[in-house]
């Protein structure tokens, strides 16, 4: 096998792995699964809140899902670069429980996210994200977390 052949094959290796943590941790709503996907160390770079290590992540990602029960990642693009990997999909859910302080609305939302991970040692080492949080907020009749209510 060729070094470009390498090269592309591990691109290959990323995306299936971010799309399987995606789907194991945000669609299967298995918080628990971080441990396997993310690197000690982690850290999280998120218009929804910022995080470093394992530990943060998992409570992080616990209060969006008691906040979202139902929240689902519907993946559209996966595109590989070098360690980076950038998803493009819808995320969406029901606002079932307290987000932020704010308590919760029986409101959906269905919003653009984009994602890019950097993986390192075969797992997550670093994410940022850009969520359309504006519309999210709008969608759940709530204003952004911190902002005085209409």
């Amino acid at each position: 096998m060729t070094a470009q052949e390498q090269a592309m094959d591990e691109l290959e290796r990323n995306k299936a792995f971010v799309r399987r943590a995606y789907e194991e941790i945000i669609n299967g709503h298995d918080t628990q699964k971080i441990r396997e996907y993310v690197k000690e160390g982690a850290r999280e770079h998120s218009v929804l809140g910022e995080a470093n290590g394992i530990e943060e992540l998992i409570q992080s990602s616990e209060g969006l899902a008691r906040a979202f029960p139902d929240i689902h990642l519907e993946i559209h693009d996966v595109i590989a670069e070098r360690d980076m990997v950038v998803t493009r999909g819808t995320l969406s859910g029901t606002h079932k429980g307290d987000l932020a302080g704010i308590p919760a609305t029986g409101r959906r939302f269905s919003v653009v996210e984009i994602d890019i991970v950097r993986i390192e040692d075969g797992k997550m080492a670093e994410h940022w994200d850009a969520i359309d949080t504006a519309s999210m907020f709008d969608q759940l009749g709530i204003g952004a977390p911190g902002q005085p209510q209409a």
